[in-house]
């Protein structure tokens, strides 16, 4: 299993890439679709461009990675907040690409992504209560995993960085941008 979760963290971007195609070629724009997509997915980038000000570089590789334990920002509210960000980007793009006239592909293609996180996010999990021990799981117990709380852990420990996030995430953006103008011009080309 150890392996299996190595593998599919090291292949987490290509998978997701391969549905965002999917969603791209399949894609029959509507003007609601595309502005409710487009308001999921900035804040789902919002999101991970906060997340990224405070981790940095480890989370973008493709070994797991983890000098400090990081617990401020959006880390004290919730414990997954990139997959959450990422979980927002895809519901965006889905419901651009397929809303209203396809709900059950929203919905599969979402949860197939939904799944592939949840398998990512125990992977991890693993990793950082070998890594951290004591602290991670006191972390662990105050902070929920994914839905976002509105109180914050009591020991924050990180600082956020706006450069940091930007050049981190800048290769994320251009691709996130992208998608969007595809999306944009074929919700313009086939007239919805």
């Amino acid at each position: 299993m150890q392996r299996i979760g190595d593998t599919l963290f090291r292949q987490r971007g290509l998978l997701v890439a391969l549905l965002a195609l999917y969603g791209l070629f399949c894609a029959r724009p509507t003007p609601a679709g595309f502005w409710l997509g487009l308001t999921w997915a900035s804040l789902g980038e919002g999101l991970r461009l906060w997340a990224i000000g405070y981790s940095g570089e480890p989370t973008r590789g493709q070994e797991l990675d983890a000098p400090v334990l990081v617990t401020a920002g959006p880390y004290a509210h919730v414990r997954n907040p990139l997959y959450v960000g990422n979980l927002l980007n895809s519901l965006g793009v889905l419901t651009a690409a397929f809303y209203p006239w396809d709900l059950f592909r929203i919905l599969g293609l979402w949860l197939t992504v939904v799944g592939l996180y949840l398998f990512l996010g125990s992977h991890e999990e693993k990793f950082l209560r070998r890594l951290f021990g004591a602290e991670y799981e006191d972390y662990r117990r105050q902070v929920p995993a994914w839905w976002p709380a509105r109180r914050g852990y009591s020991r924050p420990s990180g600082q956020f960085c706006p450069r940091r996030s930007l050049r981190f995430e800048r290769t994320s953006l251009v691709w996130w941008c992208l998608i969007w103008v595809v999306l944009g011009l074929k919700g313009w080309i086939y007239g919805t």
